[in-house]
């Protein structure tokens, strides 16, 4: 599995807590599947595996949820956080352009509030190598460190939903807890 880093930065003057990131891959045949993906996170408390569905959109959502054991990321008032992820796609996974947007979710309870979002990052998955439409990024190799790689610089942009939160919630006057 590749490892890449998730950073998380709260620009509130309040704590964020419970605090959940989502990934969504969309890929343009809409061919990629749960069984493709594998990830896992590192939190207090160990390595947790991060929960993959295929939505009635044809995407796949992973959700870093860590089962009942993992309450979620807290990142302190004017913090940043940084989460290690791992990331491996299987050999069989298809060939294509993959579109990877994130978000942030603040649980609460059963319910959450989504605090934070970030995407449209668009990458091609080509024999295995993975190529950026901007064409700044191309990784070739182990299959899971292509895709890895090419993910990574997508998801790690995911810290900028926790600034989009706090700017949004000073504009309305509230506050993440």
């Amino acid at each position: 599995m590749q490892s890449w880093f998730l950073d998380l930065t709260n620009t509130t003057g309040s704590e964020c807590t419970a605090i959940h990131p989502v990934v969504v891959f969309t890929d343009e045949a809409r061919a990629l599947h749960p069984e493709h993906v594998r990830m896992e996170f590192e939190a207090p408390g160990g390595t947790f595996p991060v929960s993959l569905e295929r939505s009635d959109r044809d995407e796949i959502v992973a959700v870093f949820d860590g089962g009942s054991a993992f309450p979620g990321f807290a990142v302190g008032a004017g913090g940043s956080l940084t989460v290690r992820v791992f990331l491996a796609f299987a050999s069989d996974a298809p060939a294509g352009d993959v579109v990877v947007d994130a978000a942030l979710v603040q649980r609460r309870a059963d319910d959450g509030d989504w605090v934070g979002e970030v995407g449209g990052y668009r990458f091609s998955v080509e024999s295995g190598d993975v190529v950026e439409a901007a064409g700044s990024l191309a990784h070739t190799g182990p299959r899971d460190r292509a895709y890895g790689a090419g993910v990574a610089a997508a998801v790690v942009a995911v810290g900028g939903g926790l600034v989009v939160a706090g700017r949004r919630l000073r504009r309305a006057g509230g506050s993440v807890r």
